[in-house]
């Protein structure tokens, strides 16, 4: 701190519209002397006006607009230690005179406004005067604006990995220098690189690198700049190195990238392998090199202790109930129950009057009859959404490419009751009580937003005694639903009658009181329904700039917003079945996410966490044969969230399913990322996955610069995890062999989009290249026999998206 001049410590700038962050430990304000300046971080807005100030906290970013205003940023150096060596105590500016006024803030304002205008006529001799305000500000603001916190440990050491990672984000581009990082952590250099590359699953080195190859592909998508200056403006300053390290993980040079992307052509080509000279340079790009070491997951496990069952009941979408009219669809459906055990096959719109006819005529179930054999010849369940919901396709979260309202004109909820009837009665006497008894019913609870989106505003009313109901507000959709139960019921009565399938979104505000009004209603569900598409309530917010800086949401965001949808279940004493009738990643079927390996991580991962606190799990959709049209162009990869592609060539997602629906049995250990069941006391199942999450690319740019060739660029970087499984057996194995059988899946074994980028070709496939494609897109087997002791120790490892299945068959 200098005592000569004091403007030395004293940084005063105006402001215009931009984002603001900083990464040191002085003290940062923004102030408005006149105007307005609105300003966002993390969801929360705040509007600064005359003598209103911010203070901004380390390693958080907010984005300013200034309207018409005089606004300033004042900076303040601040020596005295914000955080204390070996303790887990730090010391956090913040605050504001917006949200909640304090005698205090005054006394900013008063501090603040000496300064300006000393600043003004700082020409003139009066350090003095300088120095008393701005030692009274600091002495206000450490008083009343100072905040001690007190973390343990492990939220310690998480909240340095994100101020640390948050640097990295916003300064890429400029020399990163380790030492100075570690200095403003206080933390040693070497103990920073452990930490963050535990915490985040990714050297600092990698991440760096790929935040700088995120602002090269932008770059050289949306500008005509050369390569070079490119290069050097992302951070790089070695073109040798930067050209290998672009090839390395884009698959193509710079140049070539810049040319295929513009022309919209995919070049298909693999990526090529580097030496240990290159890794070399990568990881020298950092001042400091940082050397990884691949820990080991050791688990024991003693199989003979008490443990509840893992018994999933799975549910899969069909899609809407026209579409299963389509010979070539109904075919793939038969032959998933081969494989997968799913228990239910759902569709909608099977009472469209687009496909039984007119209510007020003879209803034709003719088309319906297909439809339900279909289902029933599939070894499915029924499960019948009968809402009045349609069929829409979405290419992006604005833009509809196939859209077929369930209706053109409005319900008459008499005639829609009659209609329900005779479906029931219709179908008792096709296929006998007992067998339609054991169907399910959804009532779909319409949504004003999806309804203005695809035109269909007139679907979410109903028509009672001349009256138009609006089935979007609790009440009459909850008149509506008591209805139709009640009509199901005097054919059917133990025919299970739910809903509403809504659709959980980031705050899940709504849910919970939606639950305690329909408590409150005179006929209750008998099961709630609720569907997940986690990815689509953040991009959403992001295209319409409501977030400043896109992050990927909560890993846990299926599981946390059923355990929350669960409680208040139990609060309101509503002792009904929850069910999760639709999820996925997206709703969308144009979305490149949906083809690759990470689906399959992603289904197991949250069918495994809510199983406890759902009775049933549906994933959305079988087949991309239901979502295709005339922008596919007989592609068989176009994003489509099918389980198989158009050609019924399985995907990943298909295997993570068919490995999920074999590990029934008693649960002898569950971590985050490993479940072991034995489904007999001669049988063991093991499923392991390695979870890599999506990283900020995925928001600024997925359907843009991505194509198959580069799209794991979406994902966080993970190492390879090597697992130890001890399996301590009863003595009266000692001396059996253990029979091991091996199937893995990955991206570079297995996975359709790389078998189908190999192949050069995925439009208009003949039936030889699909069928070669379904053999070549199969987890890979091996069988391996070892003699058991009084324990069982598996090695093995997994990469990053891949799953490993191993069933041990203990043989006397």
């Amino acid at each position: 701190m200098q005592l000569i001049n004091p403007w030395e410590n004293i940084k005063i700038e105006k402001i215009k519209s931009d984002e603001l962050y900083f990464f040191d430990n002085n003290i940062h304000i923004i102030f408005v002397l006149i105007g307005d300046v609105s300003l966002s971080h993390d969801q929360q807005y705040l509007v600064l006006q005359k003598d209103d100030f911010l203070i901004i906290p380390k390693a958080q970013k907010y984005l300013l607009t200034v309207k018409n205003a005089e606004a300033f940023h004042i900076t303040l150096t601040y020596e005295v230690a914000m955080n204390v060596k070996e303790t887990d105590v730090e010391y956090i500016f913040q605050g504001n005179s917006v949200e909640q006024t304090n005698t205090s803030d005054y006394e900013v304002v008063k501090f603040i406004n000496r300064l300006l205008q000393l600043y003004v006529f700082k020409s003139f001799n009066q350090n003095a005067f300088v120095f008393q305000n701005y030692f009274g500000l600091l002495g206000i603001l450490e008083n009343y604006y100072r905040k001690k916190l007190v973390l343990d440990r492990k939220k310690s050491a998480i909240k340095k990995m994100e101020e640390l990672k948050f640097y990295i984000d916003n300064n890429f581009d400029k020399e990163i220098k380790l030492s100075e990082i570690a200095n403003n952590l206080f933390l040693s250099e070497q103990y920073l690189s452990r930490l963050f590359s535990k915490e985040m699953g990714i050297s600092i080195s990698d991440y760096t690198v790929q935040k700088r190859l995120e602002k090269v592909r932008n770059d050289l998508l949306n500008t005509e700049k050369s390569v070079i200056d490119i290069a050097y403006s992302a951070g790089f300053s070695n073109i040798n190195s930067f050209n290998r390290i672009f090839k390395k993980y884009q698959g193509i040079t710079p140049s070539d990238y810049r040319k295929e992307v513009k022309k919209d052509v995919v070049v298909l080509t693999n990526p090529e392998k580097i030496d240990e000279l290159e890794l070399t340079e990568l990881q020298e790009l950092l001042s400091k090199k940082n050397e990884e070491e691949h820990e080991v997951n050791e688990v024991t496990v003693f199989t003979e202790e008490e443990h509840p069952s893992y018994d999933p009941e799975l549910l899969i979408n069909l899609g809407y109930a026209e579409d299963l009219l389509d010979f070539k669809l109904a075919e793939q459906i038969k032959h998933s129950k081969e494989q997968i055990n799913f228990k239910y096959g759902r569709i909608w719109g099977v009472l469209s009057p687009n496909l039984v006819g007119n209510y007020q005529e003879e209803i034709d179930f003719s088309k319906t009859d297909f439809i339900i054999d279909t289902i029933i010849q599939s070894g499915l369940i029924p499960f019948l959404e009968i809402g009045f919901k349609g069929k829409t396709v979405y290419s992006d979260y604005n833009n509809l490419i196939d859209n077929r309202p369930f209706s053109e004109e409005i319900i008459q909820l008499d005639s829609y009751l009659q209609a329900i009837q005779k479906f029931l009665k219709h179908y008792i006497s096709r296929y006998g009580y007992q067998t339609v008894a054991k169907w399910q019913l959804e009532l779909w609870k319409p949504q004003p937003i999806v309804l203005k989106t695809i035109g269909a505003l007139h679907l979410g009313e109903i028509e009672v005694n001349g009256r138009h109901l609006k089935l979007y507000e609790d009440k009459n959709y909850f008149y509506y639903f008591s209805k139709v139960s009640e009509k199901v019921k005097e054919i059917i009565p133990e025919m299970l009658v739910g809903g509403c399938g809504i659709s959980v979104d980031i705050k899940n505000d709504s849910v919970s009181g939606f639950i305690q009004a329909w408590q409150q209603a005179a006929v209750q569900p008998d099961f709630f329904s609720v569907g997940v598409f986690p990815m689509d309530e953040i991009k959403s917010d992001f295209a319409e700039d409501k977030r400043s800086n896109p992050i990927s949401p909560d890993i846990y965001f299926m599981s946390r917003h059923v355990k929350s949808i669960k409680r208040a279940l139990n609060q309101q004493n509503m002792d009904i079945p929850l069910y999760i009738t639709e999820f996925n990643v997206t709703i969308l079927n144009r979305d490149l996410i949906n083809d690759t390996a990470y689906k399959g991580n992603y289904v197991i991962k949250n069918v495994v966490e809510v199983i406890p606190h759902c009775q049933l799990v549906g994933y959305w959709l079988y087949s991309d044969a239901a979502v295709v049209s005339h922008d596919t162009k007989g592609q068989e990869v176009f994003g489509g969230s099918g389980l198989v592609t158009r050609s019924g060539i399985p995907k990943v997602g298909f295997y993570a399913l068919a490995f999920l629906s074999k590990m029934a049995g008693r649960t002898i250990h569950y971590s985050e990322e490993l479940l072991v069941t034995m489904p007999d006391p001669y049988t063991i199942n093991i499923l392991a996955i390695n979870y890599a999450h999506l990283n900020s690319a995925y928001y600024y740019n997925s359907q843009g610069s991505f194509r198959k060739e580069n799209i794991y660029a979406i994902f966080n970087n993970k190492f390879p995890r090597n697992v130890r499984l001890t399996l301590q057996l009863p003595e009266y194995f000692n001396g059996v062999m253990a029979r091991i059988k091996t199937q893995d899946i990955a991206p570079d074994r297995g996975s359709h989009l790389e078998e189908i980028i190999k192949l050069n070709s995925d439009t208009f496939l003949n039936q030889e290249e699909i069928s070669y494609l379904s053999r070549q897109c199969a987890p890979q087997m091996r069988i391996e026999n070892e003699k058991v002791t009084n324990q069982l120790v598996i090695n093995f490892e997994i990469e990053t998206h891949a799953i490993v299945f191993k069933t041990i068959s203990l043989l006397k």
